[in-house]
């Protein structure tokens, strides 16, 4: 069973016409119907203690206790945690009232990140880069209650490189692929054409062979479209002259001096599972101040 449940999940599961935070409601069905193990999803039904109110009557529950979820809940909650248990956080400061959020606002440097202290649906937060930004953010949450009672954290802004580690459970490991698009991972486009010039030979991986060209990956978020020849395939290896670079419609042609079935000695970065094996990939490109580690562990 789902509560409430959608047609996406109706192949699955049937639809329980029960509001997903009405817990009396849900406590009630459970019994009912002997369910054996209930699972939560949203946060802010986490919120109103259903996993408090399910463990009093011996219900079988997974998720976190009303009070575990003020971490996510409060922002002011789990800044004071960290500040607690010495774990490094950003200087904050909490408010209230907006006229007093607005001048610390002005006392302290730009960029500011301003939150909404409850939950937000992911939309609670403001990177305001001027005062007339947070001047507006400030104005949703405080004083219109755009998100539901007013209260807010302001956080000074930091800067730093950004770690990502990608774990999967496969059922095969044979030719398993993940390829990540996500541009802060990945470098975005005009990060990796900058390590490219027109007029260079390069080596690329055909990704794809249309009825109008075949599309060439020299780098990851960056590809060019060259014309067709014969025995181009996909996955293949590719040696291109680089013919132009056009960057405000984000487009390189290519022209294909000789294709091969093998990858070339230097692909473009890709990421590949390997059985028993840890795949450390370190990808930072010319001129870009980022650096990415990504482990996968094959399980």
């Amino acid at each position: 069973y789902c509560a409430p449940g959608n047609a996406g999940i109706a192949q699955q599961a049937e639809s329980v016409a029960i509001k997903e935070t009405d817990v009396a409601a849900l406590k009630a069905f459970v019994k009912e119907n002997a369910i054996d193990l209930t699972v939560v999803g949203p946060e802010a039904v986490l919120a109103v203690g259903i996993v408090d109110e399910f463990r009093k009557d011996g219900l079988a529950i997974f998720g976190h206790t009303k009070a575990a979820t003020q971490i996510e809940t409060s922002k002011e909650f789990a800044k004071k945690l960290m500040q607690k248990y010495g774990i490094p956080t950003a200087d904050y400061c909490s408010f209230t009232d907006y006229e007093n959020a607005l001048i610390y606002v002005r006392e302290h440097s730009f960029p500011s990140v301003i939150k909404y202290d409850g939950l937000a649906a992911g939309k609670g937060v403001v990177i305001a880069e001027n005062l007339e930004q947070a001047q507006n953010a400030l104005k949703d949450m405080l004083l219109d209650g755009r998100y539901g009672e007013g209260k807010v954290v302001i956080e000074e802004f930091k800067e730093s490189e950004e770690r990502y580690d990608i774990r999967a459970v496969i059922k095969s490991r044979v030719g398993t692929r993940i390829t990540l698009s996500h541009k802060e991972l990945l470098g975005t486009w005009e990060e990796n054409a900058a390590n490219f010039s027109v007029g260079e030979t390069v080596a690329g991986v055909i990704r794809s062979v249309e009825n109008y060209g075949a599309f060439v990956e020299l780098a990851p978020n960056l590809a060019g479209l060259a014309e067709l020849r014969e025995h181009l395939h996909v996955g293949g290896a590719a040696s291109v002259y680089i013919k132009s670079i056009i960057p405000h419609r984000m487009k390189v042609k290519l022209i294909i001096i000789d294709a091969f079935d093998a990858p070339p000695a230097v692909s473009p970065p890709r990421y590949y599972l390997s059985e028993g094996h840890i795949d450390r990939f370190v990808y930072s490109p010319a001129g870009c101040d980022k650096t990415v580690y990504t482990d996968f562990f094959a399980q």
